[in-house]
């Protein structure tokens, strides 16, 4: 004969095991995406996109950059020369791509205007042409 009280216990046991592990992978998930460099992807990605469809040609923007820069100095544990400050931003057919960790983020734009990009200290300078 089955012993129908312990198999009630154990399916319940089962149930909160599941339920424990799923919320703890949740957590961990959130805090690793709230707390990195994604975040900072996402807001310059989409600002700079912002910037360019807003601009009349022959405009310079600053864009400041430090906390990027600082998060990463900070990953990296060296500080960044301006050739690997120059490759975190790329900016080619209508796609602006930032490039703070191996994934990146990239966020289109609309408009037709030939955009440079270059760093001057911990700002990033856009020359829209």
């Amino acid at each position: 004969m089955k012993n129908k009280r312990g198999d009630f216990v154990f399916g319940y046991i089962v149930t909160i095991a599941v339920t424990i592990i799923f919320f703890v992978i949740c957590f961990v998930f959130l805090s690793r995406a709230s707390s990195g460099a994604a975040v900072y992807e996402q807001a310059y990605s989409k600002q700079i996109a912002l910037i360019i469809d807003n601009a009349r040609p022959n405009t310079i923007f600053e864009i400041d950059f430090s906390e990027g820069i600082e998060y990463l100095e900070k990953e990296r544990k060296k500080t960044l020369s301006n050739s690997e400050k120059n490759s975190l931003v790329k900016i080619e057919n209508n796609e602006v791509i930032v490039s703070l960790s191996q994934e990146g983020y990239s966020s289109v734009f609309f408009s037709d205007y030939d955009v440079s990009s270059s760093f001057n200290e911990n700002k990033l300078v856009l020359v829209v042409t």
